[in-house]
């Protein structure tokens, strides 16, 4: 059986697990949509009551996540689940149950455990990660191994509102039903959102030159971009721009649309002479402090301009050159979040000075780039001027190495580790 695990998380990247700060935070505080205190786990004959639990806070019609706090009582007390044997899960086992069930659509929610100490006590907290990919609910009758009565039946659809699950033997209602279908459609949040949404199913875009240079959504042609010249001065050539064939690039604005009013204008290039059309990257830096810093380009997913460019990749508004594109990402850096870009930024904060020793371009480097640049440019063109490929250089090569050590930073390895590795490489070289 094929099992889908939900990635429409909340900011994508992981959350730092609970702490006891966090979790006297919670105890303050009644049960509501987003947190529910059990003392004990579940034990056998209430795994049905834990995939109703699971389930109601899935189907939440917030976009945030929940937390099932065990080991607290009605009160708030902490009595802790240190000896709750018989029926105590970690991670993995929670993980395995849940797969096993028959869920419609086989979507797997998202799930964490996690143990806080606490007053000499033991307290297990389940994250049940915020979804889009909601109602969850089961394709087929599910039972309890050696309980056939103990079912939840399918189509059930348990939801949850303020501190209430629906119950057991019933079903959510018309209206809670309803706002589970707008948070999935995206019609609970801002047009910013919703196009971030439609702009995911590349399907069902196409291009046409009939009325101009446009992009429409086909279930939908409210939503639509087009695209528009350039006529502002601006260089022909940037750090993004060097691994291609050909160096020299042609300006363009793309109008993001939802009928008649414009949500974002972005700027895009077409590369290696036409042969691919890419969302311009924004600036990252690597900062010390104060104004000494260090610049790349890179580009972060789940906003509009990544959604854009991984419908470019896709082979809109043409075929995506293979190639070219892997080029264009050897020194562009691809974030999942806003987040992860900033982590990763902090973690080399205290590097600069190392990290601008690795990434200095030689003079033959950049007598060489010139050479290939007289390909497309005058002598005289600011685009192969010394200083200005020496900056291109620096900027290309930050993105190289900033792409290695976000594959360290999502392994869990120190990322100044790269720094090492680099410095090897030059003394070689």
């Amino acid at each position: 059986m094929l099992v889908k695990v939900d990635e429409t998380l909340s900011g994508r990247g992981d959350k730092a697990k609970m702490d006891i700060e966090e979790l006297k935070s919670w105890l303050s505080k009644p049960e509501d949509d987003h947190h529910d205190f059990k003392e004990h786990w579940y034990h056998k004959g209430q795994k049905p009551e834990l995939v109703k639990d699971i389930f109601s806070f899935v189907n939440t019609a917030h976009h945030e996540d929940c937390l099932l706090i065990i080991g607290v009582n009605d009160q708030h007390k902490i009595t802790g689940v240190e000896n709750d044997e018989n029926g105590r899960l970690d991670q993995q086992q929670l993980i395995d149950f849940v797969r096993k069930l028959p869920i419609s659509g086989e979507f797997i929610p998202r799930l964490e455990v996690s143990t806080v100490y606490a007053e000499e006590h033991e307290v297990d907290v389940i994250r049940i990660f915020n979804s889009e990919n909601v109602p969850i609910f089961l394709g087929k009758k599910w039972n309890e191994k050696g309980l056939p009565g103990n079912l939840i039946l399918p189509g059930q659809i348990f939801t949850r509102e303020q501190d209430v699950n629906t119950a057991r033997d019933s079903t959510a209602d018309y209206h809670q039903v309803e706002k589970l279908f707008k948070k999935h459609l995206r019609l609970d949040v801002s047009i910013e959102e919703r196009y971030k949404y439609v702009l995911t199913d590349t399907s069902n875009w196409r291009y046409t030159e009939a009325d101009g240079f446009v992009f429409q959504y086909n279930l939908n042609p409210d939503f639509y971009m087009v695209l528009c010249e350039d006529d502002q001065s601006r260089y022909k050539a940037e750090a993004y721009s060097l691994d291609q064939f050909r160096t020299k690039m042609s300006w363009q604005y793309l109008k993001i649309k939802y009928r008649q009013s414009t949500i974002e204008t972005l700027l895009v290039v077409w590369l290696d002479g036409g042969r691919l059309m890419v969302v311009t990257p924004n600036f990252g830096f690597i900062r010390k402090g104060g104004s000494d810093s260090l610049a790349y380009y890179c580009l972060i997913e789940n906003t509009v301009a990544g959604r854009v460019q991984n419908l470019f990749s896709t082979g809109l508004p043409l075929l995506a050159n293979a190639h070219s594109l892997d080029e264009f990402y050897n020194g562009v850096v691809l974030f999942h979040s806003e987040e992860e870009k900033e982590q990763l930024e902090f973690l080399l904060g205290g590097q600069t000075d190392e990290i601008r020793k690795l990434i200095e371009p030689k003079e033959h480097e950049i007598a060489g780039l010139a050479g290939r640049m007289a390909m497309d440019f005058n002598s005289s063109d600011q685009e192969v001027q010394p200083s200005n490929i020496r900056y291109m250089l620096l900027q290309h090569t930050l993105g190289r190495f900033m792409n290695e050590c976000l594959l360290e930073y999502r392994s869990g390895y120190d990322v100044t580790s790269v720094i090492g590795r680099w410095q090897q490489k030059n003394a070689r070289n």
